[in-house]
């Protein structure tokens, strides 16, 4: 089970770079803005809303997310862990500053959690 994360402007997908998020590398070089994040990591992303988590960005415009994602990342430190099966601190830090990046390139854009 996995959260579904989309940046959209309008119905459709921002353009974003390519990407890797935890152990999914996008390599047929995707830049749409979509990507699904595991409900493992629900309890580390509170640190974005101690009551949504992650869903506090859906309806948000990026560029009212950015400091918030970048802060939380910064907080959890970048460097995703070796074993794809634990819960780390620093892959959810990877994926909050991907994500921060995603709204930095689209920063009209609005975020959909679902």
């Amino acid at each position: 089970m996995s959260f579904m994360v989309e940046l959209k402007i309008g119905n459709s997908m921002a353009v974003v770079p390519s990407h890797k998020i935890g152990d999914s590398y996008y390599m047929d070089g995707s830049t749409s803005g979509k990507t699904e994040i595991s409900y493992k990591y629900s309890q580390l992303l509170k640190i974005l809303d101690d009551d949504l988590g992650l869903k506090w960005l859906s309806g948000k415009v990026a560029s009212d997310t950015i400091e918030r994602l970048e802060i939380a990342a910064q907080q959890l430190g970048t460097e995703p862990g070796e074993d794809i099966w634990k819960i780390d601190r620093g892959t959810v830090g990877h994926i909050l500053k991907t994500l921060a990046g995603w709204a930095k390139a689209n920063p009209t854009a609005v975020w959909e959690v679902s």
